[in-house]
């Protein structure tokens, strides 16, 4: 029984690798999930204390982006994957903010625009001029 539950688990993890786009193997991937936390999290330990995130954010900040690293070095052929992921996670304390100062940013300019593009419309639908 134990022996079908793990290959079931390890066809089940090799379907989302695959998913994921890459071609790698099961450890390959889990060697490179491993180091790309554990290096998120020293990275965490280095930040100042107004700048830290929680544990979980850290874990899933630095999954993400040592995916999206070794996405990236897969498309261009830059590094082995389970060093790219390593550098994304190692990054990850000051990517993943970054990007999200990004989108904040982007979503305010949204939100000032939407305002001007509906002051804009009640005023001609009220029959005035838009200022």
């Amino acid at each position: 029984m134990k022996e079908t539950t793990f290959d079931t688990l390890v066809t089940v993890l090799a379907v989302v690798i695959a998913a994921l786009g890459f071609s790698v193997g099961v450890p390959d991937f889990i060697g490179g999930l491993g180091l790309s936390i554990g290096l998120g999290l020293l990275a965490r330990l280095h930040m100042p204390l107004q700048s830290r995130r929680g544990t979980f954010a850290t874990i899933v900040s630095a999954v993400f982006t040592g995916l999206l690293f070794a996405l990236i070095a897969k498309l261009y052929g830059l590094a082995p994957f389970q060093l790219s992921m390593a550098v994304g996670g190692l990054t990850s304390a000051l990517v993943l903010p970054t990007v999200l100062l990004f989108l904040m940013g982007i979503r305010e300019e949204a939100s000032s625009a939407g305002a001007g593009v509906v002051s804009i419309l009640l005023g001609r639908l009220r029959g005035g001029r838009a200022k």
